[in-house]
């Protein structure tokens, strides 16, 4: 039995039959003599979830007494270092200010990025906020840290919000500090847009992730979208972190990156990093493009991509030193 082989129907004449017949990548002979071999070592995807291993755990947490509870946040960087004594009233060990016209017993996570200290029914010893805290970088939702913790819900609305504050403070001052490409040899970078921003990534290094606030023209009210990315909003990003880097460019189909740049070559391509920071970006349909909530969870949402391999841990504790700074310097 002979078998039938499909021959696709290719158009006679027309644009039609040009889009069917053109080869399905075209490079001109300055791509071809670009001297470019792609980079060989690319940074591991990490081990399974159950291979690895944190700092803390919850029970250690939990368990510790709260002399205890303090050396440990202070041993990971979320306390700054400080004498303590246990103050007249009760066995809270306490900082008593030196000055000769103060004297006052301050609590060791006083003016804290992250921790809170209040009276009443709402407040929360220090081993409760961090095991919140380590729950939340686990990412347990809301509802069962409610559930494990009772924990009031405004409580752990409080503490997202600081940690999305806390994190867009450190990216916005690292973000600057990136440089895509050495100048010398050819490095790949992706361009991905998401609504109304667009981010730039080095290939193989995650902590290279830059994304930047577009300012597309207004739609009509039923329109998907913004739309593409305009060629004078990308001509002023490309200008500002991709000329003369030589870097290899990877986009989408969009008519503004065939935009000339000394030491940028074009090439087509979707990336699918915005795949990881929409599942991170959870708020309301109705929330404002411009609004701080979603700036500040999307910041966060580009710190989790830079170190998604790492002890969110040890790296928070990092931010909380970071951000204290600020007024222990």
């Amino acid at each position: 039995m002979v078998k039938k082989v499909f021959h696709p129907v290719v158009a006679k004449q027309g644009k039609l039959r040009k889009v069917q017949k053109r080869p399905a990548t075209k490079k001109d002979s300055f791509w071809e003599k670009v001297k470019y071999v792609r980079e060989g070592a690319v940074n591991s995807r990490g081990q399974r979830k159950d291979q690895i291993k944190w700092k803390r755990t919850l029970p250690e947490l939990l368990n510790a007494s709260n002399r205890k509870i303090i050396d440990i946040l202070i041993a990971d960087k979320f306390l700054p270092k400080c004498k303590l004594q246990v103050a007249p009233r009760g066995d809270l060990h306490k900082h008593r200010c030196s000055h000769r016209n103060c004297h006052v017993w301050m609590n060791p996570h006083h003016l804290h990025p992250l921790f809170s200290e209040c009276q009443g029914p709402q407040s929360q010893s220090l081993q409760m906020q961090a095991a919140h805290l380590l729950l939340k970088l686990h990412k347990v939702p809301q509802s069962k840290i409610h559930l494990l913790l009772g924990v009031n819900h405004k409580a752990i609305e409080d503490m997202e919000n600081k940690l999305c504050k806390t994190r867009q403070e450190y990216v916005q001052k690292k973000e600057k500090e990136i440089l895509l490409g050495d100048g010398k040899s050819w490095k790949d970078d992706g361009v991905m847009m998401w609504e109304q921003w667009a981010g730039i990534v080095q290939r193989g290094r995650p902590e290279t992730l830059i994304l930047r606030k577009l300012q597309p023209k207004i739609t009509v009210k039923r329109a998907p979208g913004p739309g593409a990315i305009r060629k004078t909003e990308w001509k002023l990003i490309a200008e500002e972190l991709l000329l003369d880097r030589t870097v290899i460019l990877y986009t989408d189909s969009a008519k503004s990156y065939k935009l000339k740049l000394s030491g940028v070559l074009h090439d087509k391509v979707i990336r699918r990093h915005w795949k990881f920071l929409k599942e991170r970006v959870l708020v309301n349909q109705h929330t404002k493009a411009e609004s701080s909530l979603l700036k500040a969870k999307l910041r966060s949402a580009q710190y989790e991509y830079w170190s998604r391999n790492a002890d969110f841990w040890v790296g928070c504790g990092e931010l909380c030193s970071h951000s204290m700074q600020k007024f222990l310097s």
